[in-house]
């Protein structure tokens, strides 16, 4: 119950830090300390969702299936939340990767016209 607490709040708050620093458009800046925020916020979540629900895709199946067949289900279960992982993973990170890898473009506030 704490961990599902835990993450309602971090989902609220960086709703609301979000929402009020980039806009609805989204095209604003967000500052340096809003955007530690999110990180945090995000990375407390993630901490909330291990210790509550996290550790369910290991007791569930193994209690559903089988004994025949658990070894299988065990087996196609972590494959099945690897792969997804794997996915979230990089269609999450990888843009903020590559945008924070690249250099300014002239027509940033942050980049110098040529």
């Amino acid at each position: 119950m704490a961990g599902g607490v835990v993450m309602l709040i971090c989902q609220v708050a960086t709703a609301w830090i979000m929402g009020a620093k980039l806009g609805t458009s989204g095209e604003a800046a967000m500052a340096r300390p809003y955007a530690v925020a999110v990180l945090v916020l995000t990375c407390v979540h993630s901490a909330g969702f291990g210790a509550s629900w996290g550790t369910l895709f290991w007791v569930v199946p193994s209690e559903i299936f089988p004994v025949d067949i658990r070894s299988l289900g065990q087996a196609l279960n972590v494959t099945i939340c690897l792969v997804l992982d794997f996915v979230q993973t990089q269609s999450r990170s990888s843009p903020c990767f590559v945008a924070s890898s690249m250099p300014p473009s002239p027509t940033t506030p942050h980049g110098s016209p040529s």
